[in-house]
């Protein structure tokens, strides 16, 4: 298994147990569905980031690249390589997600767990992409 996999591993263990519980919908409007639960709402975001950091990926030369920061307001699920160029669209989607799912993620009182993150080697581009 190469490490670029262990954090979407821990992604999983660490989401599981930090949306095992969650109070009851509040009386605020929220844009997730009754029944939705906090690591439903935890992973619309996770998901929606992880869209954008696959879609920058495409490089020429190590100074493409760049490690950022693959989580929200309510998750962290360390870091991420990805090209420059999509930083613009990377800041966009992360805003975005702070104002939905985790504006429900807070309202429905679920509380996040920050996983240990472990250093990684400077981001690169291996054979056109960005690692």
């Amino acid at each position: 298994m190469k490490p670029s996999f262990l954090p979407t591993l821990f992604l999983l263990f660490a989401g599981a147990a930090a949306c095992a519980s969650s109070a009851s919908p509040p009386a605020n409007p929220v844009t997730s569905t009754p029944g939705t639960s906090c690591q439903d709402i935890e992973q619309q975001g996770v998901r929606r980031i992880g869209a954008v950091l696959a879609a920058h990926k495409a490089c020429t030369a190590d100074a493409d690249c760049e490690s950022v920061s693959q989580g929200g307001t309510c998750f962290d699920h360390c870091t991420a390589r990805m090209a420059r160029e999509g930083d613009a669209a990377l800041q966009a989607v992360t805003a975005d997600v702070a104002a939905h799912e985790c504006r429900d993620f807070a309202a429905r009182g679920c509380h996040a767990v920050s996983p240990p993150c472990m250093a990684l080697p400077a981001a690169a581009c291996h054979h056109g992409v960005c690692e």
